[in-house]
């Protein structure tokens, strides 16, 4: 059974952003447990700022283009590779090889969904 593209990055991001928050969460208790209230405090702050602006960090994201190199289709169950010469809704068509979850550098739009480039089908990314 393989893994719809969608599910993958919901996946990724998942375990980048616990990751960080547990061992955020573990460094303010264990300063605490020390005896450290400025340490505590501290990591406590950042903790607090990471959960705050979790939706708007870019390292997942870019965790996510190294990592999902490829999919496959839904519908034809052809694989391609998600490197290619994409074309953005706006009509910006780049003419050099960009990951599919990077951001159109005309318009700054992200895809929301793909078209297979051999049965043309539409795929949810």
């Amino acid at each position: 059974m393989t893994v719809n593209i969608k599910r993958k990055r919901l996946l990724i991001r998942l375990a980048f952003h616990t990751a960080a928050l547990v061992l955020l969460l573990s460094a303010s208790l264990l300063a605490h447990l020390i005896g450290s209230p400025s340490a505590a405090a501290f990591f406590t702050v950042i903790f607090l700022g990471y959960a705050i602006t979790m939706r708007a960090n870019p390292l997942p994201r870019k965790v996510e283009r190294r990592l999902v190199v490829e999919t496959e289709c839904p519908n034809c169950g052809e694989t391609f590779d998600l490197v290619n010469n994409w074309s953005c809704g706006c009509g910006y068509v780049n003419w050099e090889p960009r990951h599919a979850f990077s951001p159109c550098p005309h318009c700054k739009k992200v895809f929301t969904w793909l078209v297979c480039p051999t049965c043309e089908g539409s795929i949810r990314i």
